[in-house]
């Protein structure tokens, strides 16, 4: 592929053909300046197949081997949450970038032996946290930024599946030990990152979860809701299931303020409703349709390109790993509020002290 002028090809290794077969699939797809240079699968199906449809991209079910062979810049690590920090800090400790899907990992600790090792290395630790490469979300940021809301008083977000049934081998969502938790660690993350993205920290938090389920294991919670206080004065909401019968498979988002409410239906739904005294027709879709900045409406491929203008540029990521760090504590609180039964409160992640931050505080 040809690279822009005056800048070399970036080329592209990812990890993880499951998730991670849409990233190569738009690296491929997006061609100039960027190449795919090389993806690695446990599963020689996987990897068979993909090298058969591409067959100048390397291929290998061997990490090492993945990570000594390759001519590469970055790696997309889309793998199991338990794999997420030793591959990351693998491919780091060889000179690569690294972007990560999201949760950044299981723990705090997890987080910060990830942040360490890119201080160490010099290089780009980014967590896909896709929502945050939205033009929806980012259309929101600016309508609260313009002051059109008041101030923010309160937010709600759910997130709902049913995964249960799913009893494909290596099904690993349901063992805790493996994904860190359940649908909180796994699938409303995404919300709760969000919802720091958009109110800022989280200040107390008071949660209940069910880990009722047999067919889930190991920790990994089936039902939970968490109440939120925020720094900023803000009260929240976060609701999630993988046990759920959902009409809406995605983030439904609500901001109440004193002057309006906003409202996002779900992921599929590019509209955003706002109903203010300004807006004489109640809810009305916003008009602004320039992506929110963003290069495409395609969420995915946004994040792409921002971790190679940082990987090229120097810039910390919207989604740096000293950034989520913070999205993984606001989920330890919400697990350790509902395994104690009472409130917790956040203090600020030091990465120079031991993890486990969170004072517990009788309500």
């Amino acid at each position: 592929p040809k690279a822009e002028e005056g800048r070399s090809v970036f080329r592209w290794g990812v990890v993880g053909l499951g998730l991670g077969r849409g990233h190569a699939e738009r690296i491929l797809r997006h061609g100039d300046g960027w190449a795919l240079a090389a993806v690695c699968d446990a599963l020689p199906e996987r990897t068979g197949a993909f090298g058969a449809a591409h067959p100048d991209v390397r291929v290998s079910t061997d990490y090492a081997r993945f990570l000594e062979d390759a001519v590469l810049d970055g790696v997309i690590l889309a793998v199991p949450h338990d794999l997420h920090m030793p591959l990351a800090i693998q491919a780091l400790d060889s000179g690569r970038h690294v972007l990560v899907e999201k949760p950044m990992a299981r723990t705090v600790a997890e987080c910060a032996a990830m942040n360490a090792a890119a201080r160490r290395a010099g290089k780009v630790l980014m967590v896909a946290q896709n929502w945050r490469y939205t033009p929806w979300v980012r259309l929101v940021k600016r309508l609260i930024a313009t002051g059109e809301l008041g101030r923010l008083r309160a937010a709600r977000s759910e997130w709902l599946q049913r995964v249960l049934g799913d009893s494909r081998p290596g099904n690993w969502l349901a063992d805790g030990a493996r994904a860190g938790g359940g649908p909180v660690m796994s699938l409303a993350v995404h919300n709760i990152d969000c919802m720091r993205y958009l109110l800022g920290e989280p200040a107390r938090v008071t949660a209940v979860c069910h880990w009722d389920h047999p067919a889930f294991r190991n920790g990994a919670e089936i039902w939970a809701m968490a109440q939120v206080e925020f720094e900023q004065g803000a009260m929240g909401q976060v609701f999630t299931s993988y046990a759920a019968y959902a009409p809406v498979d995605g983030g439904p988002l609500w901001l109440y303020g004193d002057e309006g409410t906003l409202y996002k239906a779900d992921l599929a739904s590019a509209d955003v409703r706002v109903s203010t005294s300004g807006r004489p027709d109640g809810y009305a879709t916003l008009e602004d349709r320039d992506h929110g900045g963003l290069p495409s409406a395609d969420a995915y491929l946004n994040e792409l390109h921002h971790f190679v203008d940082c990987c090229r540029t120097g810039s910390p990521p919207l989604s740096g790993g000293e950034d989520n760090v913070r999205t993984i504590r606001f989920v330890e609180a919400i697990y350790e509020s509902a395994r104690r039964g009472m409130p917790v409160t956040l203090e600020r992640v030091d990465e120079s002290r031991e993890p486990g931050s969170a004072r517990e505080t009788r309500a």
